[in-house]
């Protein structure tokens, strides 16, 4: 058995997801109401920057290896499954279109159609 095979780690790696998303979309709140303070708003564009490297992509990351984590070792038959499996499924997927909907308002807003 790998250490990512395990019940407690794989437990553990899906509260820490769980935790990074929820931050996540409370920083995206927090830094979408934010406002230009007088220097081009690039403080706005650090924020915003911030929040993709450290959080968003992250967790992304972090997601996917969820997703694609297998629930048991190989030759293993009595392996708990990860708990929820659906959850970092469904949570993966709108973390996704968090980031996708940002990312389409970010290209078109710079395009000024």
């Amino acid at each position: 058995m790998t250490f990512l095979h395990r019940p407690r780690v794989q437990q553990t790696l899906l509260i820490l997801f769980t935790g990074m998303v929820l931050i996540s979309w409370s920083a995206a709140a927090y830094t979408w109401r934010l406002r230009c303070e007088g220097f081009g708003c690039i403080g706005v564009g650090i924020a915003w920057a911030m929040w993709t490297g450290v959080l968003y992509a992250p967790a992304l990351l972090l997601g996917l290896l969820l997703r694609w984590l297998p629930t048991k070792a190989p030759g293993e038959e009595g392996a708990a499954p990860l708990p929820a499996r659906w959850w970092p499924r469904w949570l993966l997927w709108l973390h996704l279109g968090l980031g996708a909907a940002l990312g389409l308002y970010w290209v078109v807003a710079r395009l000024r159609f």
